[in-house]
């Protein structure tokens, strides 16, 4: 298992075709906004409910700072629009 985890790892995952690539980037991608988005969500959620607890601001910072890791990590050395 490798220390740190690229996107050159996950293109191993899928055809070695460019637009198999670039799919697979934008599936990411997408995946990485959408678990921002929902963090949020729930987030707000739970404060509409009067669910203010600091566990759950400490699991949403985790996966907000989780989704940026991925996206610096793995789109750092690689351009994606």
């Amino acid at each position: 298992m490798p220390k740190n985890i690229y996107l050159r790892h996950f293109y191993k995952m899928v055809a070695d075709t460019k637009a198999a690539q670039l799919s697979l980037e934008k599936q990411i991608k997408r995946m990485i906004v959408s678990m921002n988005d929902k963090a949020i969500k729930l987030k707000k959620e739970l404060e509409m409910q009067d669910l203010n607890s600091e566990v759950f601001s400490a699991i949403i910072n985790i996966i907000q700072k989780r989704s940026q890791h991925l996206k610096f990590y793995l789109f750092s050395f690689h351009f994606i629009s």
